[in-house]
């Protein structure tokens, strides 16, 4: 799981995870079969696992398949996956600063 709200996967290196005694195989998000996505509604907004941009904290990149889930938690602290913080860009342009408002009618 990311320790970042919106980050950048700059790469993952999980040969440590998948050396640990018991795991089965390590997922990532190209090893889906079919979509990345878990959203109700179908339109590749929520993915199941991140690829590329951290979009929330505690997102999970990767998924560990192990003999049992104690082996699956103690591989999983074993990543080594740089994440560069993403900058945050202003989405206001100055035109919505001076756009007149508009009060609704009565």
């Amino acid at each position: 799981m990311t320790d970042r709200a919106h980050a950048e996967i700059v790469a993952m290196d999980l040969s440590d995870v998948e050396a640990t005694p018991g795991v089965v195989c390590v997922l990532t998000a190209k090893d889906m079969p079919h979509s990345n996505d878990i959203s109700p509604s179908h339109l590749n907004d929520e993915p199941v696992l991140a690829e590329g941009l951290v979009q929330f904290h505690g997102q999970p990149t990767f998924a560990v398949i192990a003999e049992t889930r104690d082996i699956a938690r103690r591989a999983s602290q074993r990543q080594k996956s740089p994440i560069a913080t993403c900058r945050i860009t202003r989405i206001f342009s100055t035109h919505w600063k001076t756009a007149p408002r508009s009060s609704p009618s009565r």
